[in-house]
């Protein structure tokens, strides 16, 4: 029967094994810097997307096409008063034709006796989108949000309207907000 022995390496060994490690390592640095000298990685070496901003000086980026969004917001604090005809509460400016994201929210309070209803609509080009809110009881409150997204073909608005079933409503915390994306796929 033949018996393999077990190898425990001397202090010696050991030190020695670390040594001859920390010797390739230090002609291993050697031989990338003589391969690799100063300023010789060009654009042929990188890989697309590869660099990060860390990677570049402050001033070596050019500043460059930021990319094809724009956004356009509009606000009312309120309150404004929501009639049984209807009352725009945010018209929002569109300067430039695209394609968008339209947003738009409200805040909406009963100021009476409650039971009263709401219908908002957000319209922008020839897309709408239609909310309700029922509010139950005096000083009930609900939001209503609205989003349409489409092409827009020449400057415009986009406009959000409410109507109150009793005219007894108000609105606050009105926002409008338009975002302009470079394509627009929809399924």
């Amino acid at each position: 029967m033949i018996h393999i022995a077990r190898f425990r390496p001397t202090p010696s060994m050991v030190v020695a094994s670390i040594a001859l490690l920390v010797a390739l390592g230090g002609t291993g640095v050697a031989a990338v810097r003589t391969l690799l000298p100063a300023n010789s990685v060009g654009t042929a070496q990188v890989i697309d997307n590869s660099l990060l901003k860390k990677d570049f000086k402050a001033g070596q980026l050019p500043a460059g096409k930021q990319g094809p969004s724009n956004a356009y917001a509009t606000s009312a604090d309120g309150p404004t008063t929501v009639s049984d005809g209807g009352t725009t509460l945010a018209t929002l400016q569109i300067p430039k034709p695209g394609n968008y994201v339209i947003w738009a929210k409200a805040y909406l309070s009963d100021g009476s006796t409650g039971d009263d209803q709401a219908q908002c609509i957000l319209s922008a080009n020839n897309a709408s989108d239609h909310s309700f809110a029922y509010l139950p009881k005096a000083s009930a409150t609900a939001t209503v949000s609205n989003i349409v997204a489409g092409k827009v073909t020449a400057a415009g608005t986009a406009q959000l309207a409410c109507t109150s079933a009793t005219g007894h409503m108000s609105a606050r915390s009105v926002e409008l907000v338009a975002v302009k994306i470079g394509s627009l796929a929809s399924s």
